[in-house]
């Protein structure tokens, strides 16, 4: 089992999101992905991770060459403070080839540039989609407005045009989300793999693995 990131001491959790069962569940699949042999890693590949918080996934990603040596994997996040502290973890795991942008999902992504992209959306269902603030930087990494999908459903219209052209998105969907409904509602432009899944509390999580199908 790959060894789990080491944080900083001083992050900011009243501000950052705090790692937790999603985390783990996020870097356990894309380990488990990884010794599937599902990435090619001799190839030159770019990489990113959306709404990186605290950076732990980001840091794993690095420190273990999950996507292999030649890739190049990009951190983003719209909370400014989670940025400091992405880029404060990746250091202090070893920095490898990498950068941190603040950045809105894909917006400022060029087309199909993306080969592996990870995203732990905020899931849970909320009257609203919060809007970031200074008194308020953590609702947006939690809530995700109605079904707890208004965000990912932003990100999936956008992988069509954002992804290269063997590229692929790892996110992650809680049973509230009802990700068997809304695979079945995109499979005209996508298809979803299951990768993995666990009760996490009162909570189930999943791990699934979306693609442009060939149809």
């Amino acid at each position: 089992m790959f060894e789990t990131p080491i944080l900083p001491n001083d992050i900011d959790y009243n501000n950052v999101y705090d790692p937790a069962e999603d985390t783990f569940l996020l870097m356990d699949a894309l380990e488990s992905e990884h010794k599937r042999g599902q990435f090619d890693l001799e190839k030159s590949t770019l990489s990113l991770e959306i709404g990186s918080g605290s950076g732990m996934i980001s840091s794993f990603i690095i420190k273990h060459n999950i996507f292999g040596k030649n890739n190049y994997h990009l951190s983003s996040d719209i909370n400014p403070l989670a940025i400091k502290e992405t880029v404060k973890t990746i250091k202090l795991n070893g920095q490898g080839k990498s950068d941190a942008l603040l950045m809105s999902l894909l917006n400022n992504v060029r087309d199909k540039s993306i080969d592996y992209l990870v995203f732990n959306p905020p899931y849970v269902p909320s009257d609203e989609v919060p809007i970031i603030s200074d008194k308020d930087r953590l609702s947006v990494a939690l809530e995700g407005g109605k079904n707890g999908m208004e965000i990912t459903n932003v990100l999936i219209e956008q992988l069509s045009m954002k992804l290269s052209d063997s590229g692929c998105a790892y996110v992650l969907f809680c049973a509230s989300n009802k990700p068997l409904d809304y695979k079945e509602s995109i499979s005209d432009v996508y298809t979803m793999e299951l990768i993995e899944k666990r009760k996490c509390g009162w909570e189930v999580l999943s791990i699934y693995k979306i693609t442009r199908n060939n149809k």
